[in-house]
């Protein structure tokens, strides 16, 4: 049987809204202590007030962190806004989690055919790149958070000689060398949401006790004029919801 256009229009077009986009998405990463991640992510007013622009990967001095002054680490705490809000604009692709069966060859007879038996399920890492700024809030971000989960300190009591300025927020001088904290303090909830052509919300997927487990390697090149640098981020999670709008 041929395609018929008007009848394909008809039940697909017309009924149902037409055919989903993948960029119509935002994703929110919320519920965590506020206070752990004390990192100031310029607004989307902020690019607009400074003229500044999302960093280029050509500019790759590789920056560490420096010993700022008691004052400008209070301004940058001053000013810190509230990263939940503001990531969602810098999340620049990812995917929609997947989900498995998995099952065990069984015998019913103990002979005979094979047949597949659910024994569990297991959940799909989610990925997800963000845009980075040109301040590095977005990555400084993203370090801090898996510095809390796995200490980073030299040794008990000390700061990184090299990244003291991320973790000045979440240190604890009685976390020993390369401490692994308590779950509850550094999971939290991430909500992706898809939008139709009017922008309106359809559909909306909540991961729970999510964490960061990899920030991922990033190119950059001189040549590379036009390009932005985006920083690949994998979380994994307990389990997730979905919820149609």
């Amino acid at each position: 049987m041929a395609l018929n256009l008007d009848e394909f229009k008809a039940n697909v077009l017309n009924t149902r809204g037409g055919l989903a986009r993948t960029n119509k998405f935002f994703v929110e990463i919320f519920d965590f202590n506020q206070n752990l991640f004390d990192i100031s992510i310029p607004t989307v007013e902020d690019v607009r007030d400074s003229n500044q622009s999302i960093s280029p990967n050509n500019f790759n001095s590789i920056l560490f962190g420096t010993n700022r002054d008691v004052d400008e680490k209070n301004r940058r705490r001053d000013d810190s806004v509230n990263i939940s809000r503001d990531l969602k604009f810098y999340c620049s692709s990812t995917n929609l989690p997947g989900k498995n069966i998995n099952t065990i060859d069984n015998r019913r007879l103990g002979y005979g055919d094979i047949q597949k038996m659910p024994i569990s399920r297991t959940y799909d890492n989610f990925t997800a790149s963000f845009f980075c700024d040109n301040q590095y809030g977005v990555m400084k971000f993203f370090h801090n958070w898996l510095n809390l989960i796995v200490d980073n300190s030299v040794e008990v009591g000390d700061f990184n000689p090299v990244a003291g300025s991320i973790l000045d927020n979440i240190r604890r001088p009685e976390k020993a060398h390369r401490e692994i904290t308590y779950k509850e303090d550094y999971q939290t909830r991430i909500r992706l949401t898809t939008f139709n052509e009017r922008g309106e919300q359809t559909h909306r997927y909540t991961l729970h006790e999510a964490f960061p487990v990899q920030i991922g390697s990033v190119d950059v090149g001189w040549e590379e004029n036009d390009t932005l640098l985006q920083l690949p981020i994998e979380f994994t999670y307990r389990y997730f919801d979905t919820e149609t709008l």
